[in-house]
């Protein structure tokens, strides 16, 4: 991480570019890891009611997958925030070692669970029941849902707080904010660096994300610098974004028209959270903050759910 504020500070475009590219591509990949294994988690409660066959083999092929996507997404964690890695990587290894205590406790005698015993008094969901508390308890001191909560909440205080004010080569204000803008490949392809209008921008999140701001179909954005309160790095498909003032907000949008590769990521050290979000959004309160995903949904719906972002936050 210190490379890249170094990066950031430096005077060289070319090299501030290579570093935005690299950080953004390190947090969606954590972001990515962080999805996968909340997915785990959910698999993981559907088959605790009862409507599907498993085994112990699925339980400790659970626990296996969740580890591996853990060990992941800190890595990535430990990378974007190097001072936070001790902490993460002492929590991963509790993990790793309750989840080898509870396999090892838990004896089974290999039967699926549709035998003539209840459900419920099966070795196998007595074991389902205690992985999914060892993963998904928030209040638990060792659990995966903590250390996913203590990640994020590690990368977007550095992202948020830590970096000096990221500089853009591109300019625009809306709603007295403006917003510093680095074009990573085709978010910003028909204007030259300086101040642009919203018809330059070719992201696709960043357009209805102050379409949003706006007013749908409006072109209200005044061009007079105000000083610097948003920075966005942009492709074609993909936002970063960051929102800097007493309530920072961090938004992480991808729009590819591909349900498995859409989402929508936010982040915020508000107290108030994200109490307005639509309900297609999985929010999550950290120690530091709250966090809230959108995913798996149609690209219709992430676009409607951007535009509002836009309406709420700015």
């Amino acid at each position: 991480m210190n490379n890249v504020r170094a990066n950031f500070s430096g005077s060289g475009k070319p090299r501030k570019r290579i570093a935005t590219r690299l950080q953004s591509v390190r947090l969606r990949k954590m972001l990515e890891n962080g999805r996968a294994i909340i997915d785990l988690i959910g698999d993981g409660k559907e088959k605790q009611l009862g409507d599907y066959i498993f085994d112990r083999r699925y339980i400790v092929s659970l626990v296996e997958r969740i580890l591996e996507k853990s060990g992941v997404m800190v890595f990535d964690a430990s990378v974007l925030d190097a001072e936070g890695n001790l902490v993460l990587y002492t929590l991963l290894d509790h993990c790793r070692d309750l989840a080898e205590n509870l396999l090892a406790d838990e004896e089974s005698d290999g039967r699926p669970t549709t035998g003539g015993e209840a459900f419920e008094d099966t070795s196998e969901y007595r074991l389902l029941s205690r992985v999914l508390m060892w993963a998904a308890d928030p209040e638990a001191e060792i659990s995966i849902m903590r250390l996913i909560k203590l990640a994020f909440d590690s990368v977007f205080r550095r992202l948020v707080f830590d970096l000096p004010a990221c500089r853009g080569s591109h300019r625009l204000t809306v709603n007295s904010n403006e917003l510093e803008m680095i074009d990573l490949g085709g978010g910003m392809p028909t204007r030259r660096e300086g101040i642009v209008t919203m018809k330059d921008i070719a992201c696709r999140p960043l357009g209805i994300l102050l379409e949003g701001a706006v007013g749908a179909g409006s072109r209200k954005e005044n061009t007079k610098s105000v000083g610097a309160s948003c920075f966005a790095a942009v492709n074609d498909d993909h936002l970063s974004f960051i929102r800097r003032d007493d309530t920072p907000l961090f938004i992480e949008a991808t729009l590819m028209n591909h349900t498995a590769s859409d989402f929508i990521f936010l982040y915020t050290t508000s107290p108030r959270g994200f109490d307005d979000l639509p309900a297609t959004f999985r929010i999550e309160k950290t120690p530091s903050g709250s966090m809230a995903w959108s995913y798996g949904a149609t690209a219709e719906t992430l676009a409607d759910n951007l535009s509002r972002i836009g309406r709420l936050f700015f």
